[in-house]
């Protein structure tokens, strides 16, 4: 789909530096949802808490350094790693956690970590929103505007290729009792059929616990590239963009009516995935954006007291 954006400077977006000293400067996050699907920064009982949009930047003032990370399933942990000539990952160097190694801009930062909470009011099914009408789920290389040649470079320079977004969702019942005994981690990979090399074959990124992927089928969500192209004639402000499509189920959640959802949101730079090398550009710009849609459940048409 190919639609207009008008690059304000009030867009949702999200900067990512890839040089020697990668940040993070801004992030948003989105819920759009028909059937009251709320998200807040915190679990309150206060009404004006919950809303459908939180802002990245507002909540971590400071920005986060990002470097090359790996995530195990089995151990259900991000590792920092060491490097071989090629910039690719040549073995694990140490164990990583959140509280220590996330939203940092020492060196001891290595990822993006934060927790919203949702809510809703009928039983739903919350997915990744597809693109429609410039909004939606995607990650791209940011439009960056050159005076000198009247056009637009791409602030990606191949970054987009080797990003991740996880999510781990634990969903509680309305009395507050945890529902999943053992929350799943799902990972998101944009531009999945997009490489440096300029082919478009989908390549498998291999985990360091030796499986073929990060972590099994059924909780990857892989996309198509996103890309934009110059207006004709081009314009300072406006770009158009050909959002790629989604390639597995893009489901996340199903959350019951009255129940909560806490949802873990993981941004890294993958080392294992194939693009992560010394050939992505330095002080690299992402323009992302993360939307939740809730879709009400189907009624299966079945009274209460009709169950055996």
């Amino acid at each position: 789909m190919l639609v207009l954006l008008v690059l304000l400077s009030t867009a949702t977006y999200t900067w990512f530096s890839l040089s020697k000293t990668p940040k993070v400067n801004d992030m948003a996050v989105f819920v759009n949802s028909s059937v009251g699907l709320q998200i807040s920064w915190e679990l309150s009982d206060d009404e004006e808490a919950w809303g459908w949009h939180l802002d990245y930047n507002k909540k971590f003032t400071q920005n986060s350094t990002l470097k090359p990370v790996t995530y195990s399933d089995i151990n259900k942990t991000f590792y920092a790693t060491n490097f071989g000539l090629d910039g690719r990952i040549a073995s694990i160097s140490k164990e990583l956690n959140d509280a220590q190694n996330a939203n940092r801009e020492d060196a001891e930062g290595y990822y993006v970590a934060f927790t919203v909470y949702a809510r809703t009011d009928e039983d739903v099914e919350v997915e990744l929103s597809k693109n429609i009408e410039n909004s939606g789920t995607y990650l791209v290389g940011t439009p960056v505007w050159n005076d000198e040649e009247i056009i637009h470079n791409n602030g990606g320079k191949g970054a987009q290729s080797a990003m991740r977004i996880g999510f781990r969702v634990t969903r509680f019942d309305p009395d507050g009792k945890q529902i999943d005994e053992e929350p799943l981690f799902i990972i998101y990979e944009p531009n999945c059929d997009n490489h440096l090399d300029y082919t478009t074959d989908y390549e498998p990124t291999p985990s360091m616990d030796g499986t073929e992927s990060l972590v099994p089928a059924d909780r990857l969500i892989r996309q198509e590239s996103t890309a934009w192209l110059e207006t004709n004639p081009v314009q300072k402000g406006v770009v158009v963009f050909d959002y790629g499509e989604f390639l597995d189920d893009n489901h996340l959640f199903d959350l019951d009516k009255n129940c909560t959802a806490k949802i873990d949101i993981y941004i890294w730079l993958e080392g294992q995935d194939v693009d992560c090398t010394n050939e992505i550009g330095k002080e690299a710009m992402m323009l992302a954006n993360v939307q939740f849609h809730a879709e009400r459940k189907p009624d299966t048409g079945l009274e209460e007291d009709e169950i055996k």
